[in-house]
């Protein structure tokens, strides 16, 4: 993977700051669920973006979900917990 991140970070080197800001507002953008939009449209629009950028956006919601197994701030009984990884299963 560390040609990955000397990847990432050339690519970081190559452009300016309004660049660099406009890309992290795409990310944003295709990270935030729109209103009445349900947690299964949210996941599927995610992971079915061809939006530049898309593929930083799908990497880092796999990441937030991974973060949110084993970080115990909210209490799940087993079955949303059960759902939760089946979502997951299907969006990784």
């Amino acid at each position: 993977m560390p040609w990955l991140r000397l990847q990432l970070l050339l690519g970081f080197l190559k452009v300016t700051n309004i660049e660099i800001a406009r890309q992290i507002f795409t990310i944003i953008e295709i990270l935030t669920k729109r209103p009445g939009e349900s947690n299964a449209e949210y996941l599927e629009r995610v992971i079915n973006t061809r939006e530049p950028f898309g593929v930083a956006a799908q990497v880092i919601k796999i990441f937030d979900r991974i973060n949110n197994f084993t970080t115990p701030r909210y209490s799940k009984t087993a079955d949303q917990m059960r759902a939760y990884v089946e979502a997951t299963d299907h969006f990784c």
